[in-house]
C-alpha cells in the first residue's frame, strides 16, 4: 500500500511539475506576443536609415546644430563604423560622431527616436540638448551593444517647421555598430515599442536563465534519476557554458575587466556550448562518434590556450574571425547527430530532434551576426543577414525539448513499475494455482501436457516474432496483442509448450547474444546492455549472473584471450 501511495505522489507531482512548466510557457508567449498585436503602426515616422555623417574627432560642439558638417565623411546606417575607422588609419577603437538632419513639419504631437542598437554605447543629442545615453565610454566602458536606444524627444528642443539634427557620440571597441530600425516616431508609438523591444532583447534573456536554473535545480532534486551521468553532466555544462553569451545580451552592468576579455569569454563559451552539444548527443543517443567527440575536446582545448596564451587587443579581430568560422561548422555536424538518431530510430529521438535542431539553427544565426560584426564586409544570402541575437530563444527550446524528454521517462518508468506489479500479480496468482492443482492431483498424468494446434500456430508464431525482435523492446501484452490471444494465455500456453517462462526465453535470447559481444566485441558493458534490449544496467547485471552464474565483467576477464585482455575497456 505504500509503494502504491508513493507512486500515486510521484505521479501527481508530475502532472503539477507539467502543468506549472507549461503555465509558464504560455504566460512567456502570451507576454513575448501580446505587445507585438499592440505596436501597430506609427502614425507619425521620418526615416533616418541612409546616408549619415561621420567624425572620427571627439567634441561636444558636434551636437550642435549649427555646427558646420560639410568636410565630415558619410556613412550608411544601420551599419557598421569599424571599418570607417580603419579605412582612415584610426584603428578599431575611438570615439567617432554621427549626424543626420531632419525637417519636422510645423504640426502638434510628440515625438520619439527610434535609434536600434548601438555598440557599445552612445550618448545621443537633439539639437545640441543631450536627449539620453546608454553604455559608458572610456575609461570606465561598459558596452551596452544589444539594448534598444529609444528615446523620447522633448518638444521644448524641436524645431518644428524647420531642420533639426540629431548627433549621437559613439564608443567603439573591435565592435562598432548602428543596427536595427532607424525612424523618428509619433510619441504614443515610441511608449507602445519600446517595452516589446526591451523584452525581446533583454528580457527574454533573464527568463531563459530563469527557466535553466528551474531545469537544473529539477535535475538535481531528481538525483538524476532520468539521465545517466555522463548526460547529466553535459547536460549542466552546456547550460553553464551558455550563461555568458545570454547575460551578454542583457546585463546592465559591468562583470569582466576590460572589453578584450569580455569577448575571449565570450567566444570560449560558444565554442564550449558547441563541444558540450555533440558529445551529450552522443550519450543521449548512444551514439558511437568517438574520433569525431575527441576531435571536438582537443579543439576546445586549443581554443582555451589560444585565448589565454595568444590573443590580445591588437590581434583579436583575425582570432575571433577565425574561431567563429570554424566553429559555426560544428553547427551541421550537430545537427547531423539528429538526424542519424532519426534514421536509427533512436529512444526520444522524434522529440527531442525538432527542438535540438532549431536550438542549433538559433546557435548558427548567432555565429552568423558575430562574425559579421567582426569583418569589414557583410556575408549575406540573397542579400540578407541575420542582424538579431536570438541564443536566448533557442536555449528556451533546449529547455522545453529536456523536459518533454524527461516526462516522457518518467511516464515510462511508471508504466514499467505498473508492469511489474501486474506481472509480479499474475505470477503470485500463478504458483497459487500450480499449488492447488498439486495438492489436488492424486496421481501422475497418462502423457505428457498437449495444446490444440491452434495454439502451437500461435506459440510458434510467438517464437519467430520474438527470435527477429528480442532486441527490441518487446513485452508480453504487445506480443499478446499481435498474436490476438490474452496475455495470461499467451503466458500459461508458451510455457506449457517450451518449458519456460515468457520473458525468461526473451531474456535467455538476450543473454545469448550480449555474452557472444562481450567475447568478440571490445564495447562498454553499458552499451551491450541497452543495444540487447535491456532498460538499465542494474536489470542486465542481475539476469546475466543468474543465467551465466557470473558477472559480465568476469565473463569477459575469462573468455577474452589473454593478448587481448589489455584492449578491453571496463566497466
Amino acid at each position: 500500500m505504500t509503494g502504491r501511495i508513493k507512486l500515486f505522489s510521484n505521479i501527481k507531482n508530475s502532472y503539477f511539475l507539467s502543468a506549472s512548466v507549461f503555465l509558464l510557457l504560455f504566460a512567456l508567449g502570451i507576454f513575448m506576443f501580446f505587445p507585438l498585436f499592440r505596436i501597430g503602426t506609427p502614425g507619425r515616422s521620418i526615416p533616418l536609415a541612409g546616408q549619415w555623417k561621420i567624425s572620427l574627432n571627439d567634441s561636444t560642439a558636434f551636437s550642435f546644430a549649427e555646427y558646420d558638417d560639410t568636410d565630415w565623411g558619410t556613412i550608411d546606417l544601420p551599419g557598421k563604423v569599424v571599418p570607417y575607422s580603419i579605412e582612415q588609419n584610426r584603428g578599431i577603437r575611438g570615439t567617432c560622431w554621427l549626424r543626420k538632419t531632419f525637417f519636422l513639419e510645423d504640426a502638434p504631437g510628440d515625438y520619439g527616436l527610434i535609434l536600434g542598437r548601438i555598440a557599445n554605447a552612445d550618448q545621443t543629442y537633439l539639437n545640441g540638448e543631450k536627449i539620453g545615453e546608454t553604455g559608458r565610454f572610456f575609461p570606465n566602458t561598459f558596452s551596452m551593444w544589444n539594448y534598444p536606444r529609444n528615446y523620447l524627444l522633448p518638444d521644448r528642443h524641436l524645431r518644428r517647421g524647420g531642420q533639426n539634427v540629431i548627433a549621437v557620440r559613439v564608443s567603439y571597441d573591435v565592435i562598432g555598430e548602428v543596427m536595427g530600425n532607424l525612424m523618428i516616431v509619433d510619441a504614443g508609438y515610441l511608449r507602445r515599442y519600446t517595452p516589446f523591444a526591451r523584452f525581446i532583447h533583454v528580457t527574454i534573456g533573464y527568463a531563459a536563465i530563469s527557466i535553466g536554473l528551474v531545469l537544473v535545480l529539477a535535475f538535481l532534486f531528481s538525483r538524476f534519476r532520468y539521465l545517466t551521468f555522463d548526460e547529466n553532466y553535459l547536460y549542466f555544462l552546456q547550460f553553464f557554458a551558455g550563461l555568458p553569451i545570454v547575460l551578454d545580451l542583457c546585463l546592465t552592468w559591468e562583470v569582466y575587466p576590460d572589453h578584450t576579455t569580455r569577448l575571449k569569454v565570450l567566444g570560449l563559451s560558444w565554442v564550449a556550448i558547441n563541444v558540450f552539444h555533440p558529445a551529450f548527443l552522443h550519450r543521449f543517443y548512444r551514439l558511437k562518434r568517438k574520433w569525431p567527440e575527441r576531435i571536438l575536446w582537443t579543439y576546445l582545448a586549443a581554443c582555451l590556450l589560444g585565448a589565454v596564451f595568444c590573443t590580445h587587443a591588437g590581434n583579436i579581430r583575425p582570432m575571433a574571425t577565425l574561431l567563429i568560422g570554424v566553429t559555426w561548422c560544428i553547427g551541421f555536424y550537430n545537427m547531423s547527430c539528429h538526424i542519424e538518431a532519426l534514421v536509427r530510430k533512436r529512444d526520444h529521438a522524434k522529440i527531442f530532434s525538432v527542438f535540438g535542431i532549431v536550438t542549433i539553427l538559433a546557435a548558427m544565426n548567432d555565429g552568423w551576426c558575430y562574425f559579421n560584426k567582426f569583418v569589414d564586409f557583410n556575408v549575406t544570402v540573397f542579400g540578407w543577414a541575420p542582424t538579431v541575437m536570438v541564443i536566448q530563444t533557442g536555449a528556451i527550446f533546449l529547455y522545453m525539448g529536456t523536459f518533454l524528454v524527461l516526462e516522457t521517462k518518467y511516464r515510462e518508468m511508471v508504466e514499467e513499475v505498473d508492469d511489474l506489479n501486474r506481472n509480479l500479480e499474475n505470477f503470485v496468482l500463478e504458483n497459487a494455482f500450480l499449488t492447488m492443482a498439486v495438492k489436488q492431483s492424486r496421481a501422475p498424468k497418462s502423457g505428457p501436457s498437449r495444446i490444440t494446434p491452434q495454439a502451437e500456430e500461435k506459440i510458434q508464431a510467438a517464437i519467430d516474432i520474438i527470435g527477429e525482435n528480442y532486441l527490441s523492446e518487446l513485452s508480453r501484452t504487445d506480443l499478446a496483442k499481435t498474436l490476438d490471444v490474452s496475455p495470461d494465455s499467451l503466458g500459461k500456453q508458451f510455457k506449457q509448450y517450451t518449458g519456460k517462462k515468457l520473458g525468461d526465453y526473451i531474456n535467455e535470447l538476450r543473454i545469448h547474444e550480449a555474452a557472444r559481444r562481450l567475447r568478440e566485441t571490445d564495447d562498454k558493458v553499458i552499451h551491450i546492455a541497452f543495444d540487447t534490449g535491456f532498460e538499465s544496467l542494474r536489470t542486465f547485471n542481475r539476469v546475466f549472473s543468474k543465467l551465466m552464474n557470473t558477472t559480465p565483467a568476469q565473463y569477459r576477464q575469462e573468455t577474452v584471450p589473454d593478448e587481448g585482455k589489455s584492449a578491453v575497456p571496463g566497466n
